[in-house]
Protein backbone atom coordinates (compact mmCIF):
# COMPACT_ATOMS: atom_id res chain seq x y z
CA UNK A 1 0.00 0.00 0.00
CA UNK A 2 2.63 2.29 0.89
CA UNK A 3 4.34 1.67 -2.72
CA UNK A 4 0.64 2.83 -4.04
CA UNK A 5 0.96 5.89 -1.97
CA UNK A 6 4.34 7.07 -3.46
CA UNK A 7 3.17 6.20 -6.68
CA UNK A 8 -0.14 8.93 -6.66
CA UNK A 9 1.91 12.16 -6.68
CA UNK A 10 4.27 10.91 -9.27
CA UNK A 11 1.02 10.15 -11.25
CA UNK A 12 -0.32 13.67 -10.25
CA UNK A 13 2.64 15.67 -11.79
CA UNK A 14 3.32 13.84 -14.47
CA UNK A 15 -0.88 14.40 -15.46
CA UNK A 16 -0.24 18.07 -14.65
CA UNK A 17 2.52 17.98 -17.01
CA UNK A 18 0.83 16.80 -19.74
CA UNK A 19 -1.89 18.97 -19.17
CA UNK A 20 0.55 22.31 -19.25
CA UNK A 21 1.60 21.07 -22.34
CA UNK A 22 -1.72 21.26 -24.19
CA UNK A 23 -2.03 25.22 -22.39
CA UNK A 24 -2.71 28.00 -25.12
CA UNK A 25 -2.63 31.42 -24.33
CA UNK A 26 -4.65 33.27 -27.14
CA UNK A 27 -3.19 36.81 -28.56
CA UNK A 28 -3.91 38.93 -31.34
CA UNK A 29 -0.24 39.76 -32.18
CA UNK A 30 0.19 40.12 -35.97
CA UNK A 31 3.72 42.10 -37.16
CA UNK A 32 3.66 45.58 -37.91
CA UNK A 33 2.17 45.81 -41.62
CA UNK A 34 0.79 42.69 -41.89
CA UNK A 35 -2.76 43.49 -44.22
CA UNK A 36 -5.28 40.30 -45.05
CA UNK A 37 -7.75 40.93 -47.61
CA UNK A 38 -11.38 39.38 -47.09
CA UNK A 39 -14.36 38.27 -48.61
CA UNK A 40 -17.64 38.89 -47.01
CA UNK A 41 -20.93 37.52 -47.68
CA UNK A 42 -24.00 38.85 -45.85
CA UNK A 43 -27.66 37.09 -46.17
CA UNK A 44 -30.65 37.75 -44.16
CA UNK A 45 -34.21 38.79 -43.75
CA UNK A 46 -35.59 41.43 -41.88
CA UNK A 47 -39.80 42.45 -41.21
CA UNK A 48 -39.42 46.77 -41.31
CA UNK A 49 -42.55 48.68 -40.52
CA UNK A 50 -44.58 45.71 -41.89
CA UNK A 51 -42.47 44.96 -44.89
CA UNK A 52 -40.35 42.41 -45.50
CA UNK A 53 -37.16 42.45 -46.63
CA UNK A 54 -34.49 39.89 -47.60
CA UNK A 55 -30.86 41.30 -48.39
CA UNK A 56 -27.55 39.42 -49.91
CA UNK A 57 -24.72 40.37 -51.11
CA UNK A 58 -20.52 40.71 -50.78
CA UNK A 59 -17.94 43.02 -49.96
CA UNK A 60 -14.36 43.12 -50.18
CA UNK A 61 -12.14 44.09 -47.00
CA UNK A 62 -8.49 44.77 -45.88
CA UNK A 63 -7.42 45.24 -42.94
CA UNK A 64 -3.52 46.23 -42.40
CA UNK A 65 -1.61 46.30 -38.73
CA UNK A 66 -0.31 49.63 -38.31
CA UNK A 67 1.75 48.61 -35.07
CA UNK A 68 2.50 46.66 -32.25
CA UNK A 69 1.55 45.97 -28.54
CA UNK A 70 2.19 43.23 -25.84
CA UNK A 71 1.03 45.62 -23.25
CA UNK A 72 -2.97 44.04 -22.60
CA UNK A 73 -4.09 47.73 -22.21
CA UNK A 74 -2.20 48.99 -24.93
CA UNK A 75 -4.16 48.72 -27.74
CA UNK A 76 -2.84 47.97 -31.67
CA UNK A 77 -3.63 50.78 -34.38
CA UNK A 78 -4.97 48.98 -37.35
CA UNK A 79 -6.86 50.19 -40.48
CA UNK A 80 -9.88 48.83 -42.29
CA UNK A 81 -10.97 49.51 -45.83
CA UNK A 82 -13.96 48.38 -47.72
CA UNK A 83 -12.57 48.11 -51.39
CA UNK A 84 -15.95 47.11 -53.26
CA UNK A 85 -19.06 45.25 -53.07
CA UNK A 86 -22.88 44.86 -54.10
CA UNK A 87 -25.45 44.66 -51.13
CA UNK A 88 -29.26 43.68 -52.60
CA UNK A 89 -32.31 44.68 -50.24
CA UNK A 90 -34.55 42.35 -51.96
CA UNK A 91 -34.30 43.81 -55.73
CA UNK A 92 -32.34 47.09 -54.78
CA UNK A 93 -29.03 47.31 -55.14
CA UNK A 94 -27.21 49.78 -52.65
CA UNK A 95 -23.51 49.69 -52.43
CA UNK A 96 -21.50 49.01 -49.04
CA UNK A 97 -21.09 52.36 -47.39
CA UNK A 98 -17.24 53.61 -46.79
CA UNK A 99 -16.02 52.01 -49.63
CA UNK A 100 -12.19 53.33 -50.50
CA UNK A 101 -12.82 54.91 -47.55
CA UNK A 102 -9.99 53.68 -44.62
CA UNK A 103 -10.82 53.93 -40.94
CA UNK A 104 -8.64 53.76 -38.42
CA UNK A 105 -9.31 51.47 -35.33
CA UNK A 106 -7.50 50.09 -32.31
CA UNK A 107 -7.58 46.53 -31.33
CA UNK A 108 -5.95 45.31 -28.32
CA UNK A 109 -3.85 41.63 -27.84
CA UNK A 110 -7.00 40.45 -26.17
CA UNK A 111 -8.96 40.66 -29.73
CA UNK A 112 -11.08 43.80 -28.57
CA UNK A 113 -11.58 46.52 -30.68
CA UNK A 114 -11.78 49.99 -28.57
CA UNK A 115 -12.37 52.86 -31.33
CA UNK A 116 -13.19 53.00 -34.88
CA UNK A 117 -12.05 56.80 -36.42
CA UNK A 118 -15.58 57.09 -37.69
CA UNK A 119 -18.86 56.86 -36.14
CA UNK A 120 -21.12 54.39 -38.71
CA UNK A 121 -24.91 55.22 -39.48
CA UNK A 122 -27.43 53.50 -40.39
CA UNK A 123 -29.41 52.65 -43.32
CA UNK A 124 -32.34 55.28 -43.20
CA UNK A 125 -34.97 52.93 -45.06
CA UNK A 126 -34.04 49.21 -43.67
CA UNK A 127 -32.51 50.02 -40.26
CA UNK A 128 -30.13 47.73 -40.94
CA UNK A 129 -26.30 48.45 -41.97
CA UNK A 130 -24.03 45.29 -43.25
CA UNK A 131 -20.69 47.40 -43.12
CA UNK A 132 -21.85 48.08 -39.41
CA UNK A 133 -22.52 44.36 -38.97
CA UNK A 134 -19.21 43.18 -40.19
CA UNK A 135 -17.74 45.51 -37.39
CA UNK A 136 -19.47 44.06 -34.80
CA UNK A 137 -18.45 40.48 -36.25
CA UNK A 138 -15.04 41.70 -35.39
CA UNK A 139 -15.72 43.15 -32.09
CA UNK A 140 -17.77 39.99 -30.22
CA UNK A 141 -15.03 37.41 -29.13
CA UNK A 142 -12.47 38.68 -26.73
CA UNK A 143 -9.46 36.17 -25.92
CA UNK A 144 -9.24 34.81 -22.28
CA UNK A 145 -6.46 37.21 -20.30
CA UNK A 146 -4.82 33.61 -18.73
CA UNK A 147 -4.07 30.49 -20.50
CA UNK A 148 -6.45 27.89 -21.80
CA UNK A 149 -6.89 24.60 -23.67
CA UNK A 150 -9.09 22.60 -26.39
CA UNK A 151 -12.27 22.04 -25.07
CA UNK A 152 -12.19 24.53 -22.35
CA UNK A 153 -15.06 27.62 -21.72
CA UNK A 154 -14.32 31.32 -20.35
CA UNK A 155 -16.22 34.12 -19.83
CA UNK A 156 -16.69 36.41 -22.67
CA UNK A 157 -18.74 39.30 -21.03
CA UNK A 158 -17.36 42.78 -21.99
CA UNK A 159 -17.90 46.29 -23.36
CA UNK A 160 -17.81 46.01 -26.95
CA UNK A 161 -17.38 48.49 -29.63
CA UNK A 162 -20.22 49.94 -30.99
CA UNK A 163 -20.22 50.80 -34.43
CA UNK A 164 -22.30 54.30 -33.82
CA UNK A 165 -19.32 55.76 -31.34
CA UNK A 166 -20.43 54.03 -28.15
CA UNK A 167 -19.84 50.48 -26.08
CA UNK A 168 -22.60 47.94 -25.45
CA UNK A 169 -22.31 45.36 -22.72
CA UNK A 170 -21.80 41.51 -24.52
CA UNK A 171 -23.09 39.01 -21.99
CA UNK A 172 -21.47 35.57 -23.79
CA UNK A 173 -19.89 32.23 -23.11
CA UNK A 174 -16.75 31.74 -25.62
CA UNK A 175 -15.53 28.05 -26.02
CA UNK A 176 -11.68 26.76 -27.60
CA UNK A 177 -13.19 24.46 -30.15
CA UNK A 178 -10.08 23.18 -31.36
CA UNK A 179 -6.48 23.12 -32.92
CA UNK A 180 -5.77 22.10 -36.17
CA UNK A 181 -2.29 21.36 -37.75
CA UNK A 182 -2.39 22.10 -41.10
CA UNK A 183 0.73 22.01 -42.84
CA UNK A 184 3.50 24.37 -41.72
CA UNK A 185 0.85 26.74 -39.70
CA UNK A 186 -1.16 25.64 -36.60
CA UNK A 187 -5.26 26.82 -36.55
CA UNK A 188 -7.16 27.87 -33.79
CA UNK A 189 -11.44 27.44 -33.70
CA UNK A 190 -13.00 29.62 -31.16
CA UNK A 191 -16.76 30.30 -30.43
CA UNK A 192 -18.62 32.48 -28.84
CA UNK A 193 -22.67 32.77 -28.27
CA UNK A 194 -24.66 35.45 -26.09
CA UNK A 195 -26.34 38.65 -26.40
CA UNK A 196 -25.81 42.47 -26.43
CA UNK A 197 -28.38 45.59 -26.25
CA UNK A 198 -28.66 47.10 -29.92
CA UNK A 199 -29.86 50.52 -31.12
CA UNK A 200 -30.50 51.91 -34.26
CA UNK A 201 -32.21 55.14 -35.89
CA UNK A 202 -34.96 54.97 -38.73
CA UNK A 203 -37.19 57.65 -39.55
CA UNK A 204 -35.56 60.02 -37.23
CA UNK A 205 -36.39 57.87 -34.43
CA UNK A 206 -34.44 55.46 -32.07
CA UNK A 207 -35.50 51.80 -32.05
CA UNK A 208 -34.25 49.53 -29.17
CA UNK A 209 -33.60 46.11 -28.68
CA UNK A 210 -31.52 42.69 -28.13
CA UNK A 211 -29.71 40.98 -30.82
CA UNK A 212 -28.22 37.23 -30.07
CA UNK A 213 -25.62 35.78 -31.59
CA UNK A 214 -23.79 32.82 -32.43
CA UNK A 215 -20.22 33.50 -34.21
CA UNK A 216 -17.64 30.58 -34.96
CA UNK A 217 -14.24 31.48 -35.85
CA UNK A 218 -11.05 29.87 -37.26
CA UNK A 219 -7.63 32.17 -36.11
CA UNK A 220 -4.19 31.83 -36.74
CA UNK A 221 -2.27 30.48 -33.60
CA UNK A 222 0.80 32.23 -34.11
CA UNK A 223 -0.67 35.74 -34.74
CA UNK A 224 -4.23 35.51 -33.62
CA UNK A 225 -5.22 36.90 -37.45
CA UNK A 226 -8.62 35.73 -38.42
CA UNK A 227 -8.87 32.84 -41.11
CA UNK A 228 -12.65 32.72 -41.14
CA UNK A 229 -15.95 33.89 -39.19
CA UNK A 230 -19.72 33.10 -39.40
CA UNK A 231 -21.74 35.20 -37.92
CA UNK A 232 -25.47 34.62 -36.86
CA UNK A 233 -27.73 37.65 -35.61
CA UNK A 234 -31.61 37.83 -34.49
CA UNK A 235 -33.49 39.68 -32.43
CA UNK A 236 -36.46 42.39 -32.69
CA UNK A 237 -36.38 46.30 -31.92
CA UNK A 238 -38.88 48.37 -31.24
CA UNK A 239 -40.05 52.04 -30.78
CA UNK A 240 -41.61 52.97 -27.44
CA UNK A 241 -45.06 54.98 -27.01
CA UNK A 242 -48.15 54.92 -28.45
CA UNK A 243 -48.91 51.69 -30.59
CA UNK A 244 -50.40 54.20 -33.61
CA UNK A 245 -46.78 55.44 -33.49
CA UNK A 246 -44.60 52.41 -33.09
CA UNK A 247 -41.78 50.93 -35.58
CA UNK A 248 -40.36 47.82 -35.29
CA UNK A 249 -37.75 45.53 -36.75
CA UNK A 250 -37.35 42.32 -36.77
CA UNK A 251 -33.89 40.55 -37.38
CA UNK A 252 -35.36 37.18 -38.22
CA UNK A 253 -31.69 36.31 -39.61
CA UNK A 254 -28.65 37.89 -40.54
CA UNK A 255 -25.49 35.93 -41.58
CA UNK A 256 -21.83 37.35 -42.27
CA UNK A 257 -19.33 35.37 -43.50
CA UNK A 258 -15.70 36.41 -43.22
CA UNK A 259 -13.32 35.00 -45.06
CA UNK A 260 -9.39 35.41 -45.92
CA UNK A 261 -8.35 35.51 -49.24
CA UNK A 262 -4.60 36.74 -49.34
CA UNK A 263 -2.25 37.76 -46.80
CA UNK A 264 0.85 39.77 -46.85
CA UNK A 265 3.62 41.78 -45.22
CA UNK A 266 3.58 45.43 -45.97
CA UNK A 267 6.31 47.69 -45.92
CA UNK A 268 5.71 50.56 -43.79
CA UNK A 269 8.06 53.09 -45.38
CA UNK A 270 6.65 52.20 -48.54
CA UNK A 271 4.44 54.50 -50.24
CA UNK A 272 0.82 54.06 -49.75
CA UNK A 273 0.18 54.05 -53.26
CA UNK A 274 2.64 52.49 -54.52
CA UNK A 275 1.54 49.32 -56.90
CA UNK A 276 4.84 47.24 -56.78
Amino acid sequence: MRAIHRALPLLAVALLSVAALGAETLRFQPPVGYSQDFEVEVSGAAVARGDYIQFHGNMAMNQTVQGESTDLAQPIPIEVTILDGEIYYNDKMKPPRYIGDPLAAERTPLGQITSVSEQLDDDDETGIDVTAAVLYASSLLVFPERETRPGATWDGSHDAFDPYGDYVPVTAENRFADMLELGDETLIQVDSEGRFPYHTEIDERTLQGTLQYYLEMTLDRATGTLRDAKLKLYGELSTSGPIGMRISIQVRELNVHIKQTEARILDPEAPSDSSE
